[in-house]
């Protein structure tokens, strides 16, 4: 399905466009369609879906449950892969590939958040400090976690409207 405001493609079921958050549903005679905020929708399993289907979507927003699942997730497949690291072998691998798979749906979900809080997206940059100096990089990280742990801006922002129901 076309979305009447920016043309771009959505899935039949979506019921607001995915870039611009316009109506996809037709309003019913004297019923405006409500936007329903989508944090409150997103559960473990689907914000892991929505990381990897959005990874390499730099713009739009992403609301607070999305982030921290997939950051959730993120640790915990880490743990696992480093238990698996101490077995050896083609095992010991497992967490370095892990890493790589999940790089760019967690920088393109870290400008995402930061878009829907009102941040440039080149905030996500300081945290390549962390590996160039460990106290700065160490700090830039913090301040990206409490800004990942804000609210999201209410309303539409210079990123685009609010997170909307996919």
């Amino acid at each position: 399905m076309l979305c009447p405001k920016c043309n771009s493609q959505s899935e039949d079921t979506d019921r607001f466009c995915g870039v611009c958050g316009a109506s996809l549903q037709s309003e019913p005679e004297g019923q405006p369609v409500n936007p329903t905020p989508r944090g409150s929708e997103v559960t473990f399993q689907r914000a892991i879906e929505l990381g990897f289907k959005r990874s390499f979507e730099y713009r739009g927003r992403s609301t607070r449950p999305e982030f921290w699942w997939f950051t959730l997730f993120s640790f915990l497949v880490g743990i696992l892969a480093g238990i698996l690291r101490e077995f050896g072998g083609i095992l010991s691998f497992s967490g370095t590939l892990f890493q790589l798979a999940i790089l760019i749906p967690g920088l393109s979900l870290g400008v995402r958040r930061l878009h829907d809080i009102n941040k440039s997206g080149f905030w996500m940059l300081g945290y390549f400090g962390y590996f160039a100096l460990f106290i700065p990089g160490l700090i830039w990280t913090i301040l990206l976690m409490v800004w990942a742990a804000r609210r999201s801006d209410q309303g539409n922002n210079k990123y685009g409207p609010p997170c909307l129901l996919y």
